[in-house]
């Protein structure tokens, strides 16, 4: 959008300002919603997309806020953690070494493998 801005008329540049404005303020998960309908109207034909519009213009004000009260978010944030994470569950990077405090004697660590990318369960040795 940057490298063709002063190439368009101002009416268009005042246009694509009213659209970023709109963009902006809009949560995250209405963006996230507005990708989502992106993507599933992309994979449409034109005259789907043209039924469909078709249809809804079709309707009255008030279907028109009755299917808008239907519409849900469907995408939630992410929940956050009850509880601080154990130090028993802190993957050990290799040449580091674990306090011994946080180190429970059978302690075992995922290791993941340089040549494979395959995790691999190591014990701990007692008071590394």
């Amino acid at each position: 959008m940057s490298n063709n801005f002063d190439n368009l008329s101002t009416k268009e540049q005042a246009i694509l300002h009213e659209r970023m404005a709109d963009w902006a303020s809009l949560s995250s998960q209405q963006r996230a919603q507005a990708r989502l309908n992106f993507n599933e109207t992309k994979t449409l034909d034109a005259d789907a997309k043209k039924t469909h519009w078709e249809a809804y213009q079709a309707l009255s004000p008030e279907d028109k806020k009755k299917l808008a009260a239907q519409q849900t978010t469907g995408i939630q944030g992410a929940a956050t953690a009850s509880q601080a994470t154990s130090p028993r569950k802190v993957i050990p990077l290799p040449g580091k070494s674990i306090p011994v405090e946080a180190v429970n004697k059978s302690t075992t660590g995922i290791v993941i493998d340089k040549k494979t990318l395959l995790p691999t369960i190591v014990a701990i040795p007692e008071g590394t």
